[in-house]
């Protein structure tokens, strides 16, 4: 049995795509930073992925603290 990609996704030869995607959108305000840190934590356990969860929700945390400082409230 082969594992044919669904027709809709584009393949790039040498290029792997991703099995997964996610994406949130957020307002540079305090509250994005734990807001981001649920999003993570919630997408990683649908990815069965769990045993990254607390670095990449520190990373996000991290750089979503990084953007709201750079940028402040809109």
């Amino acid at each position: 049995m082969t594992n044919t990609p669904p027709a809709a996704l584009p393949v790039t030869a040498g290029r792997e795509q991703p099995r997964f995607t996610a994406e949130l959108g957020l307002v540079a305000l305090p509250t994005a930073v734990p807001v981001v840190r649920m999003f993570v934590a919630d997408t990683l356990r649908r990815w069965r992925a769990m045993f990254i969860e607390p670095d990449m929700e520190d990373v996000a945390a991290e750089l979503v603290t990084l953007s709201v400082q750079a940028t402040g409230p809109s």
